[in-house]
């Protein structure tokens, strides 16, 4: 073993999100200290994008989704997808649905709108609008956006909102900047330590001793209890082999000893005190990088070093505290760690939607909009003409189903007006490719996300 600040030893751990002396065999190799034989060989599971350092003893969960993207929208001209879905959203399960023809193509878009903008966060990321024929009962619904709050009658729904691929290639494969969250798991956690006499009092003997860690949710973190920021977008697009270096950071960590210590002294066993031990981060952390390599459309590997400062506490029942903060960063390397894609729209974090015609009162708003096809300033929002709710499909043909990823996120779809030009756009989503035509004067839609807060049904 290596001794460190303050007395204490660091030694073979199963990891707890990555950290604490954890000593890595195989996809990830020893750190930049010296380490007691290991206890355990650990090899880490496959990253995904909501958890790319998961190891076994590390579960990963997914962030708060973040609102989608405004999107503006252009009335297109293509062929029937004929595709049967059966779609499930939050007012009904319709059955035998036919996917008709093209009929909306929308882009991803930064707008202004009194003062504030709302950028792009998925540049890649795009919807489809293909025409679908149902009937169904006549619903009141209460919605709530940047532009306020404003109720809507629902008729029929007409659209159906797929995830796209624009100009018929693989977009790249973009991991978005953000936080990965992921929970401890006790059962494999835990941390052998030494710690010198006097520590916790005058005349405290000496303890060693493994101590089982277990985590404590983060407050803005839901159950996770240990936060990891890729501080960086990184665009992997073909052709492949394509790479990209991304800084990443711990930002919190939250876990606490499964049960107390018990600290003697004089060597009496029956003058004795017991202390729980919580571990987080010293305020200040090491930059760190990951390297992730697409080797193909279906993924590929990443190599990462992350530097970890832990800070032990140990708190008496008593509310007694003594702290060990004076502790130097652990370096741990992963090497040739591989990654999988999975279908677009979980990829990108964005849900099918059907979209039902609403009527409401205009709002007449002016903002400012930029897309791919260009910026206009000083556009007039109208009246509301969909309102799309997250939908469940499922393909009759193939039985695949692509389930909700976010049922609070909504769209609600208003008219505004354009001149841009016509023009032709090969797209890819999951019923194939095809050239599509822009169509002009182009009658647009700019839809905006939203909030539900009350629905009715008309009876």
């Amino acid at each position: 073993m290596r001794k460190i600040a303050c007395g204490l030893y660091w030694g073979s751990v199963v990891p707890a999100a990555l950290f604490l002396g954890l000593l890595i065999i195989g996809a990830y190799g020893v750190g930049s200290r010296a380490w007691a034989h290991p206890a355990e060989v650990v090899i880490p599971a496959p990253f995904t994008e909501e958890g790319m350092l998961a190891a076994h003893g590390v579960i990963p969960v997914p962030p708060p989704p973040p609102p989608p993207d405004h999107f503006l929208c252009y009335r297109i001209m293509g062929d029937p997808a004929g595709v049967i879905v059966d779609l499930k959203d939050q007012f009904d399960v319709e059955r035998d649905i036919t996917v008709k023809d093209p009929r909306m193509l929308c882009n991803p878009s930064q707008k202004k709108h009194d003062g504030k903008t709302t950028e792009i966060k998925n540049p890649t990321v795009h919807l489809t609008g293909f025409a679908i024929t149902d009937e169904v009962v006549p619903r009141t619904v209460t919605v709530k956006n940047q532009f306020g709050e404003q109720v809507l009658s629902l008729k029929n729904p007409k659209i159906l909102l797929v995830p796209t691929e624009k100009n018929g290639e693989l977009p790249p494969h973009v991991v978005p900047a953000g936080d990965d969250h992921l929970v401890t798991d006790p059962e494999r956690t835990y941390q052998d330590i030494q710690i010198p006499p006097d520590f916790f009092g005058h005349g405290s003997d000496p303890f060693t001793g493994r101590i089982r860690l277990q985590g404590t949710p983060i407050p803005s973190a839901a159950a996770a209890d240990t936060i990891i920021r890729r501080l960086e977008d990184v665009s992997l697009p073909p052709p492949f082999p394509s790479s990209a270096t991304v800084p990443i950071e711990i930002v919190a960590l939250s876990l606490v000893s499964v049960e107390p210590i018990r600290v003697t002294y004089g060597g009496m066993p029956l003058w004795q005190e017991f202390w729980d031990v919580h571990v987080s981060l010293a305020p200040k952390q090491s930059p760190s990088s990951m390297t992730i390599t697409r080797k193909d459309a279906s993924g590929g590997t990443f190599d990462s070093t992350l530097q970890v400062t832990p800070i032990l506490m140990f708190r008496r029942n008593d509310g007694a505290m003594r702290t060990m903060d004076n502790l130097p960063p652990i370096t741990f390397r992963a090497s040739g760690v591989a990654w999988d894609q999975t279908s677009p729209s979980h990829v990108v974090g964005i849900d099918h939607f059907k979209c039902y015609e609403a009527m409401g009162m205009p709002i007449d708003k002016m903002v400012d909009l930029k897309d791919q096809f260009g910026s206009e300033p000083m556009t007039r929002v109208r009246v509301p003409k969909f309102f799309c709710n997250p939908v469940e499909k499922t393909r009759r043909d193939t039985g695949e189903v692509t389930g909700i990823l976010h049922p609070k996120d909504h769209l609600t779809c208003y008219s505004t007006e354009s001149n841009v030009d016509k023009r032709g756009i090969n797209i890819k989503t999951q019923f194939g490719t095809q050239r599509v035509k822009i169509r002009k004067p182009v009658p647009r839609l700019l839809c905006v996300p939203s909030d539900k807060t009350a629905f009715t049904s008309g009876g």
